[in-house]
C-alpha cells in the first residue's frame, strides 16, 4: 500500500514537471492566449469531473478523479509559466 502512494507521488511530480516543460517551451506569443485558453477550459473540466466523483460515485470511480487531478496538476504548471511569461513580455514591451 505504500508503494503506492510512492508511484502516486511520483506520477504527479513527472506531470507537473512536463506542464513546466511545455510552458518554458512555449515561447511564440501568439500561443500564450491559446494555451491560457485551453488551460482553463482544462481545468473547469477536470473540477467538474471532480465535483461529480462527489454527487455519483457509483458511476465515476477513482481512476476518473485520479485522471482529473493529473489534468488539473499538468494545467496548472502550464498556466503557472506560460501566463509569466506573458506578464514579463507585456512588462518588457514586447
Amino acid at each position: 500500500d505504500l508503494f503506492i502512494e510512492e508511484v502516486v507521488v511520483a506520477f504527479f511530480v513527472i506531470v507537473v514537471l512536463l506542464g513546466l516543460l511545455v510552458g518554458i517551451l512555449t515561447s511564440a506569443k501568439e500561443e500564450t492566449e491559446d494555451v491560457l485558453y485551453t488551460t482553463a477550459a482544462l481545468a473547469l473540466v477536470a473540477f467538474a469531473v471532480t465535483e461529480l466523483v462527489e454527487v455519483a460515485p457509483d458511476m465515476f470511480g477513482s481512476f476518473i478523479v485520479g485522471a482529473a487531478q493529473g489534468v488539473i496538476a499538468y494545467a496548472f504548471a502550464l498556466a503557472l509559466v506560460v501566463g509569466a511569461k506573458r506578464v514579463y513580455d507585456i512588462g518588457t514591451g514586447f
